[in-house]
């Protein structure tokens, strides 16, 4: 759902009085209107280029996203609403696996793909992702010499949530 301002119209305005029931003053207050989303577009990653893609279910017709360049992707965990993106791939000069989030452009059906936004470049080798289940957080693991290390992402960047001497989760 995305919460935007309602449009003047004759019938209701942007702002309005009414009576408030505790003391009985009147109180402005501001008139909102709720949009929901008009089509469910299923994501995905192609291993070998690191493409983004989109698959509208009402139209069936793939299509485009990202043009950012990332061979040989290992997984890949989109969140925050399909706006966030970590994506693990291969380092074969260090034979270590690189992860990275960024922000997914938005990109219409018809429109040209666009490369990645805000890229970070997750430090240490990140072992596991996780996903919360209403899709909107993501976290991480990256294992150390004395264990692992778990952190969280947010709108900044990676915050450390915790150490383990566990290695593996």
């Amino acid at each position: 759902l995305k919460e935007v301002l309602s449009t003047s119209t004759p019938q209701v305005s942007t702002t309005t009085t009414g009576t408030s029931t505790n003391r009985g003053t009147t109180t402005p207050f501001l008139v909102k209107k709720t949009e929901r989303a008009t089509s469910t577009i299923v994501m995905f990653v192609d291993r070998e280029t690191g493409y983004l893609y989109g698959y509208p279910i009402e139209t069936g017709i793939v299509y485009q996203i990202t043009n950012s360049i990332y061979p040989g992707i290992s997984d890949a965990h989109i969140f925050d609403n399909g706006k966030r993106i970590i994506m693990r791939y291969p380092n074969y000069d260090k034979n270590t696996i690189n992860a990275l989030v960024a922000n997914i452009p938005n990109v219409s059906q018809n429109g040209t793909p666009l490369p990645l936004e805000n890229i970070q470049s997750l430090t240490g080798e990140v072992t596991s992702v996780a996903v919360s289940s209403q899709k909107d957080k993501a976290a991480y693991v990256v294992g150390t010499s004395n264990g692992s290390t778990i952190y969280t992402i947010a709108q900044k960047g990676p915050i450390m949530v915790a150490t383990s001497p566990f290695k593996e989760w």
